[in-house]
């Protein structure tokens, strides 16, 4: 504080009214310190709705992620509506969301334990580009992710902060959707009501720049910006300040997936673009719809691969290169009538066409 131009007195002064502060409404724990029946470890993150904690339960015997927040901080509403969430999440059991183990409070905090998941973030592994999988196996884990994000909203919740740092890889390497510091029910959020950005504005939908209620559609266009985002390595977005988002309404200029990357097809980004839809009417009509598309996107990729080693008159199919409206491109090996192989690449199209 010296080195910014206060003096002792006032530096003393301001640590007596950061003493006072702590004492009314609780100070946050620290490394060492328990909470209930959890040994507080290093924290792990930080949001708007409080600090995410690696703990130990004494009861188990293990490691969870524990969230605390201070009640004096958040308000009345904001701390039943704290609790509320932790209950709803509670319910939720799904493979591709945290699971929610416990809810607590103390007279100053409240607090919640969720699984601890060990991995990386999707955006961690965005540092090195693209996310390197195959595309039907992205679409796989798209779906996964549409359906895990359909459950919450069973639960009447919206997340509101979909977005690559929110999604955590397991060890098994599942895809687990995280962080729900900012979800709301759907009937109390307005960007209006609250005169706050709730989440993140770069995975924002266009919609919530206008400050209409939350609902599930605004979730569909965050997933649509991550599933952008580990195809081709970039969310433009994320690049530009608050005051460009808002001038254009949140509606980015984005430049078509297959001219960004090689092995994405029109049919993948049809899906993609669809979920980022301006209008959230154009888009599927829930994010079971999406995850279906994406099923859909896979599955069809692995009839396509089954072909792989067959023999279709004078070729061999050995390895599938890329697949467009009208057929599907293998590179074969070719039997001539004169026992000479030669490698070729041909277009067969179970639909009825050829590249």
């Amino acid at each position: 504080l010296q080195g910014r131009g206060v003096d002792s007195d006032e530096a003393l002064e301001l640590l007596r009214v950061v003493a006072s502060v702590e004492e009314q409404t609780g100070r946050l724990p620290s490394e060492g310190d328990a909470i209930g029946p959890y040994d507080i470890g290093a924290r792990l993150g930080k949001g708007g709705m409080g600090v995410v904690y690696r703990a130990h339960d004494r009861r188990l015997d293990r490691p969870v992620a524990l969230k605390v927040c201070r009640r004096a901080l958040m308000g009345d509403s904001a701390a039943h509506r704290f609790q509320r969430e932790a209950r709803a999440l509670a319910r939720l059991r799904h493979p591709h969301i945290v699971e929610v183990y416990d809810i607590g409070e103390t007279e100053h905090l409240l607090y919640y334990a969720m699984e601890l998941i060990e991995g990386p973030s999707l955006d961690d592994l965005l540092a090195d580009g693209p996310i390197d999988l195959p595309v039907r196996d992205l679409a796989r884990r798209f779906a996964e992710l549409a359906h895990a994000l359909h459950r919450v909203h069973q639960e009447g919740l919206v997340h509101r902060d979909v977005k690559p740092a929110n999604v955590l890889v397991a060890s098994d390497t599942r895809y687990v959707l995280s962080d729900f510091g900012v979800a709301h029910w759907e009937q109390l959020a307005t960007l209006t009501g609250t005169h706050d950005l709730p989440g993140t504005p770069a995975n924002m939908a266009p919609e919530q720049f206008r400050g209409e209620p939350a609902r599930p559609a605004q979730d569909q266009y965050a997933l649509g910006a991550v599933c952008y985002e580990l195809l081709t390595g970039r969310w433009p977005p994320r690049d530009q300040s608050l005051r460009d988002l808002l001038s254009r309404g949140g509606v980015p200029d984005l430049a078509p997936i297959p001219q960004l990357r090689d092995d994405a097809d029109d049919a993948l980004s049809a899906i993609v673009m669809r979920a980022l839809a301006s209008d959230p009417a154009e888009r599927f009509e829930s994010l079971a719809a999406l995850g279906d598309a994406f099923e859909q996107y896979a599955d069809d990729g692995h009839d396509e691969d089954r072909l792989i080693g067959q023999q279709l008159g004078p070729y061999r199919l050995e390895a599938r290169l890329g697949s467009g409206g009208m057929g599907t491109v293998y590179r074969c090996l070719l039997y001539t009538s004169d026992a000479a192989d030669e490698h070729r690449d041909v277009g067969w199209g179970g639909g009825g066409g050829g590249g």
